[in-house]
């Protein structure tokens, strides 16, 4: 029996081992005067440079990483206007104190020395927004493709979006809704390669917007940013299908961008039964 006990503590003390989860401690400042850098972000990227772990640093420039798994991680110090901090940190079996981290504001450096890197991941307030050249995609791919590439994101088979476990409901093309009332049309039309930038945040409601008074109620959305070239021009797609007994489906979507307009035409006719007729919509924004 005693032999047993043993055996079962000693298998408790491994497995507790296997699945230990470390914590990260430390300060930012500014290397200038020792201020403190308040709300200054703290980034983990794993060695494919997925984000894994992220937290803000407090009044005081001490921030703390939680429930870390045991591996080797690329750390980011950012605040505004300030140099990029990274380094390469080992996670082992026992918490982790960094102490200072200190880092130059970007007035304190020579403009010529300073050395921008395009980040995958980055955290803007309480955005998070995912650099589309970072996650490669194929020749042709669709916005619904270059989702799917995001850590966070999952596109389900009828176009449905999720993001950190939320259902996503607003799809924006450059901060403005474009077919709002189906991301869909969005997502399976905009060419990935017409990206620059895919940033997810909480909205607030329409009624609080319109009303000022904050209901609680949050919106998962999603802001997709095009390339500057992108945002002028003529684009679409054009899908015809053909069975046997002369059945048939096509679908047609079209929009055009500049400066001052944004206008899109999507519609579809099929005869297979499923929402079979002519089935078409036109929407148009005007930007001033």
């Amino acid at each position: 029996m005693k032999r047993l006990v043993q055996l079962i503590l000693l298998l408790f003390v491994i497995f507790n081992s296997a699945y230990a989860q470390i914590n990260i401690k430390g300060r930012i400042l500014d290397k200038a005067d020792d201020k403190p850098l308040t709300n200054a972000s703290i980034i983990l990227l794993n060695r494919d440079s997925v984000l894994r772990y992220f937290n803000r640093a407090n009044e005081e420039g001490k921030f703390q990483v939680k429930n870390i798994k045991p591996g080797s991680y690329i750390i980011l110090a950012t605040y505004p206007k300030f140099e990029l901090y990274s380094d390469t940190i080992q996670i082992a079996d026992k918490d982790l104190d960094l102490h200072d981290i200190k880092i130059n504001s970007q007035r304190n450096v020579l403009q010529e020395v300073i050395v921008t890197r395009r980040l995958p991941i980055t955290l803007k307030g309480d955005t998070i927004e995912y650099d589309a050249a970072s996650f490669a995609t194929e020749k042709n791919a669709k916005l619904e493709d270059l989702l799917r590439r995001l850590p966070g994101f999952t596109v389900t088979g009828d176009g449905s979006i999720t993001a950190k476990g939320k259902s996503v409901q607003k799809v924006f093309i450059d901060g403005e809704e474009f077919f709002g009332y189906d991301p869909k049309i969005a997502i399976r039309n905009v060419r990935a390669d017409a990206v620059d930038k895919v940033q997810l945040y909480e909205k607030k409601s329409e009624e609080a917007e319109l009303s000022g008074i904050d209901d609680g109620v949050r919106i998962q959305t999603v802001n997709v940013v095009l390339k500057e070239k992108a945002r002028k021009g003529v684009f679409g797609n054009m899908e015809a299908l053909a069975g046997s007994k002369g059945l048939y489906a096509g679908n047609l979507f079209a929009a055009k961008f500049n400066k001052t307009e944004r206008i899109g035409i999507t519609g579809s006719h099929n005869n297979m039964g499923s929402s079979s007729g002519r089935e078409g919509s036109l929407r148009m924004n005007n930007q001033i």
